[in-house]
């Protein structure tokens, strides 16, 4: 199942576990936290190596992440992720 936006934790994007690496791969766009200390280029480095490996493997195993690099990652401030995670108050109208 393909999946539009994903919101996820900086720390497990990050950890670039199978869990992690399946949601980037079935998502358009995954939104996430960005910390002050954020190498963009290493994260995407080790993306690339992620999907080299997989692209690498046995014939059986192989292609597990063939979408991997075609998900845009958006990096947001943390008051702006809180805000995309919080349910939006809904008011009456007034009679």
């Amino acid at each position: 199942m393909k999946h539009e936006l994903v919101l996820m934790e900086f720390s497990e994007l990050e950890a670039l576990t199978p869990r992690a690496l399946s949601i980037l791969n079935s998502s358009d766009a995954v939104m996430t936290t960005q910390p002050d200390d954020l190498d963009v280029k290493e994260l995407f480095k080790k993306l690339l190596a992620a999907y080299k490996a997989d692209q690498e493997a046995p014939a059986k195993e192989r292609r597990k992440y063939e979408n991997l690099l075609e998900t845009v990652i958006y990096f947001v401030g943390e008051d702006d992720f809180e805000r995309c995670t919080k349910p939006i108050e809904i008011k009456p109208k007034a009679a």
